[in-house]
Formats: structure tokens, C-alpha cells, sequence
């Protein structure tokens, strides 16, 4: 019982399968019909050969002209209409015995396939130029598309800038206009003190933003060499954590262990600053953060991780684009969005690699991996690499 069910479910099969692909071929078969029919009459009529022929030849150019067919396929059909046209013919001009007089009608034969050819040839001409023509407008759309996400870039600069230009420069100015006016405003030392220091953080600010602008543009542009030399980027990431003006260092937990490989100290140090910079900005009040540096057997592991609300997926590659400031939604956070971008390009500019993933135990955690030239490790920081993989502890 089931095998006949499954024998007729089968043929059922094929035979949807059969209609399918004749109804994929219908202007064929319907062409054959008509140039059969053609053909009958041109055997059984033959003092009315002429039309029926040339009906064949024009519907085939017709057909051709919708279906387009491969350049084997069009030289079969041709050589077939070519052979049953010839013959039917010469068939009624032989039992006629109309000797050579009639024989040369069938010249016709290849004056038709003539004509096919150069239809075909011109075909075939108008399909490459409508193509070209298609690929230069799907060039030129790809072009506007890279002009609107340029422009789109442009505004999104200028705005991040202005704001972030304006803040700094704003500050810088009102506590110059206050220690102007020192003597009437009666500022003790301590508030003068207070002044200069705010004074001085705001400076360094806005230095640290036109730095990382021309950094950025110089990176673009390949004009920017790594210096390289054996550095202790543990000692660096200390020094960076301890100098770094406005950090709260007490939400920052560090295991900062040696490692000395060649790298640009100044760009990893940069690396660091965007990195720090970016988990107090983007991380509620009472996160925690970690900073670790990690030896491996063949360069370090730079780990900035927190346990906020994380990245998602989808914003993981684009995240580290200039401009970018992490998913859509929520309020913007402040900041021109290339931190993250320079902490890429950097670790390029030293063959490594920046990427960020999701931390055991929910947040984020970004890391950079800065190899070491063959033989160029220190043994300093041997004894702490007796794991060969990338990856640490993330929770505490």
C-alpha cells in the first residue's frame, strides 16, 4: 500500500516536474507548431511555398529577438531550420523535374540565414550596449551612494566637532575671563589654583581632540611610521592609568603585568588614553572597569573590559569606524566618536589587530593584540607566558 503510494506521489513528481519546464518553453513549442504547419503546407502546396517560408524565417527571428538564446543553441536551431526549409524546397522542385531553373530557389535558404545572422549580430550588439550601459549606471549609483555616506560623514564630523571644540574652548575662556578679573572678583590662591587646574584640563582636552584629528587624517593617508623600540607596555599602562587627568582611578582595577616588546610607546599609549576614555563614557556610574596587560608567547594582549551593557553583534565591526559612537538608540554620548577608530589604526600601524567582544559575565571587553617581531620578546616577561592563548580571565 505505501509503496504504491509512494510510486504514485513520484509520478505525480515528474509530472509537475514536466509541466513546470513546458511551461518555461512555451514560445518554443509554440513557434514549432506554427513553422510544422508552415512546413506541411510548403510539402503539400508547392505553387505556395514563398509565404509559408518566409512566415518560418520571420517567426524565428521574432522568437529569437524575445528569448535570446545561448550562441550554441541559436547555431542548432539555425542549422535545423536551415536543413527542413532546404528540403522542403527542393522535394516538390525534384518531382517536378523543373531542372535547374527551379534548384535555385533554394539560394533563399542561406539568403534568410544571412539576414538571421545579422539580426542575431545586431542582437547581440544592443544586449552588450544595454549591459554597459546598466554596469555604468550601477557605477555611477555607487558612486552617489559613496558621496551621500561621504557627505553624511561630512555633517557628522562637523557637528561632533563643533560640539566638542566649543566645550573645551568655551570653559578655557570664562575661567580666563574670571582670572582677568581676579582683583575684582577678590579670588583667593586656592581659588586661582582651582581656576588654572580646570584651566589646564580643558587645554589638554581640546589638544588631545585636534591630536587625534590629525592623527586620524594622517593614518588615512599612510603618513604616519611607528617608532619603534622595547618598551614595557605594563609600566606604560601604569604610567598612563596614574597620569591621566579626570579618570575616577578608583572604579579602574589593573593586573598589569610585564612585557617588553617593540612598539610606538606614544601610540600605545594613545591606544590606552581612547580606551579608558571610551569605558568611563560609556558605562553608568557605579561599573566597574578593568585594565590588564598580558604577555603572550609571540606579543601582548591589551585588555579594557567593563561590565555595563555591553556591545552588540551587529556594532561590533563598526563601532571601531571613525564616527561612530556604538548602537543607535539612547542618548548620544559625548565625544567626536575616532577614539576607537585611532585604537584600530593603531594597532594596524604595529601588524596588530583591534576587536571587541562580549565579557564573561555580561559588558564589554576590547582588546588589542600588538605582535613581537620573531626573536624580539623579552625575557623579562617569559616566565608570565606559560599560556600560548589569547584569552584571559574577564570577571574577578
Amino acid at each position: 500500500m505505501h509503496g504504491r503510494e509512494r510510486a504514485s506521489n513520484q509520478a505525480i513528481g515528474r509530472s509537475l516536474s514536466l509541466v513546470s519546464k513546458l511551461r518555461r518553453h512555451v514560445p518554443e513549442l509554440a513557434w514549432a507548431a506554427f513553422a510544422a504547419a508552415n512546413l506541411i503546407v510548403m510539402l503539400r502546396l508547392s505553387e505556395w511555398q514563398t509565404v509559408p517560408f518566409h512566415l518560418i524565417w520571420l517567426s524565428i527571428s521574432i522568437l529569437y529577438g524575445f528569448r535570446m538564446w545561448r550562441v550554441r543553441s541559436t547555431v542548432l536551431t539555425l542549422a535545423m531550420v536551415m536543413a527542413v526549409t532546404g528540403y522542403a524546397l527542393i522535394v516538390p522542385i525534384v518531382r517536378s523535374q523543373a531542372g535547374l531553373e527551379g534548384i535555385d530557389e533554394s539560394t533563399e535558404v542561406p539568403l534568410m540565414a544571412s539576414i538571421f545572422l545579422a539580426m542575431v549580430w545586431h542582437a547581440r550588439r544592443r544586449q552588450a550596449a544595454m549591459r554597459q550601459t546598466e554596469q555604468a549606471l550601477e557605477r555611477e549609483r555607487d558612486a552617489v551612494e559613496r558621496l551621500h555616506a561621504i557627505d553624511e560623514a561630512k555633517n557628522t564630523f562637523l557637528q561632533a566637532v563643533s560640539h566638542d571644540l566649543r566645550t573645551p574652548l568655551a570653559a578655557i575662556l570664562g575661567f580666563a575671563l574670571t582670572l582677568q578679573k581676579e582683583e575684582e572678583l577678590a579670588l583667593s590662591a586656592e581659588d586661582r589654583r582651582d581656576l588654572a587646574g580646570r584651566l589646564a584640563a580643558n587645554a589638554r582636552k581640546l589638544n588631545r581632540l585636534v591630536t587625534d584629528l590629525l592623527d586620524l587624517d594622517r593614518l588615512q593617508r599612510g603618513a604616519l611610521e611607528p617608532a619603534m623600540s622595547p618598551t614595557d607596555v605594563g609600566a606604560l599602562a601604569r604610567s598612563v592609568l596614574e597620569g591621566l587627568d579626570g579618570l575616577p582611578r578608583d572604579k579602574i582595577q589593573a593586573e598589569l603585568d610585564p612585557a617588553v616588546v617593540p612598539v610606538d610607546a606614544a601610540k600605545v599609549e594613545r591606544i590606552l588614553e581612547n580606551l579608558l576614555v571610551n569605558a568611563i563614557r560609556h558605562t553608568p556610574p557605579d561599573a566597574h572597569i578593568w585594565l590588564r596587560v598580558t604577555p603572550q608567547e609571540s606579543g601582548v594582549l591589551i585588555a579594557v573590559e567593563d561590565d555595563g551593557a555591553g556591545v552588540p553583534e551587529a556594532s561590533r565591526k563598526t563601532i571601531f569606524e571613525p564616527f561612530r559612537q556604538g548602537p543607535e538608540g539612547g542618548s548620544p554620548s559625548p565625544g567626536v566618536g575616532i577614539g576607537l577608530s585611532l585604537v584600530a589604526r593603531f594597532a594596524e600601524l604595529h601588524r596588530g589587530r583591534a576587536w571587541v567582544q562580549e565579557r564573561v559575565g555580561g559588558g564589554a571587553s576590547f582588546r588589542v593584540y600588538l605582535p613581537a617581531p620573531a626573536g624580539g620578546f623579552s625575557p623579562e616577561a617569559s616566565s608570565h607566558t606559560s599560556q600560548s592563548e589569547t584569552r584571559i580571565p574577564s570577571a574577578f
